[in-house]
């Protein structure tokens, strides 16, 4: 039952711009878009925390490491939070100032993506 609700669903993702489905009800220009969006951010986030841990992990260990432009690449490729995350809390990479100043300006910057992009689904849906 599960699955075949989660296929039905993929399917009206895919297939039907404005519909009804159980997830939002009535569906407006593009905001059916913004769960799976939300999904694929929040995985992305998760990953770059993982690669900023796995850099720490393989420093204390002496093994080879992840370079500092992967890093940089993919907290500027909006995973920000996951990078913030993980300098902060882990401590990795919070002496450097690239570091900071990047993930700061990428934190800034994705938060400002995010409130445009609901902004604009907001005034899609009043017109």
């Amino acid at each position: 039952m599960v699955y075949y609700r989660l296929q039905q669903f993929q399917l009206k993702l895919l297939f039907q711009h404005e519909s009804d489905f159980p997830f939002y009800g009535k569906c407006y220009r593009g905001e059916f878009m913004l769960l799976p969006v939300l999904g694929l951010l929040a995985l992305w986030n998760i990953f770059v925390f993982i690669l900023y841990w796995a850099d720490k992990r393989r420093a204390a260990k002496g093994k080879w490491r992840i370079s500092e432009k992967a890093l940089l690449l993919c907290t500027m490729l909006l995973g920000s939070v996951g990078a913030w995350l993980a300098v902060f809390q882990l401590r990795h990479k919070s002496q450097h100032w690239k570091f900071r100043v990047v993930t700061w300006l990428s934190l800034i910057l994705q938060i400002l993506i995010f409130v445009a992009v609901l902004g604009i689904l907001y005034l899609e849906r009043s017109i």
